[in-house]
């Protein structure tokens, strides 16, 4: 976050690919050695439905996400990372019916309150 605040001259298109491209290079060895690797992961369906998630559900997210720095500041845009993995859970719950545990429901809670504490604190120190 501190890092792309500070990074005026490339665009949130370039700074998306550069994640992107980076990821792609640690995770993708990790991934073959821990992973067994199948015929049914290179047909059609699997490729297609990939390339939505990777271009569609992060890219377009991570444009926006990238674009969006240089209008707030650092403290809130990590407020935010901290609060999607909460909204994540809420929407496999809407959406999916998967149960939520005690765990997920008091982790969501905390991080919750921690992000109101934060921004109550900072704009009392105001």
């Amino acid at each position: 976050v501190f890092i792309n605040k500070r990074i005026k001259d490339v665009s949130a298109y370039d700074r998306t690919i550069t994640q992107f491209a980076i990821s792609m290079i640690i995770t993708l060895p990790y991934t073959l050695f821990t992973e067994t690797v199948t015929k049914e992961m290179f047909k059609f369906p699997a490729i297609l439905l990939i390339l939505a998630v990777g271009i569609i559900h992060t890219g377009v997210a991570y444009v926006m996400y990238f674009s969006s720095l240089k209008d707030v500041k650092a403290h809130t845009a990590a407020i935010f990372s901290y609060v999607d993995p909460i909204l994540a859970l809420i929407l496999a719950f809407a959406i999916l019916g998967e149960r939520l545990g005690a765990l997920e429901i008091v982790g969501a809670i905390l991080v919750l309150s921690g992000a109101f504490l934060s921004e109550i604190k900072l704009k009392h120190s105001k």
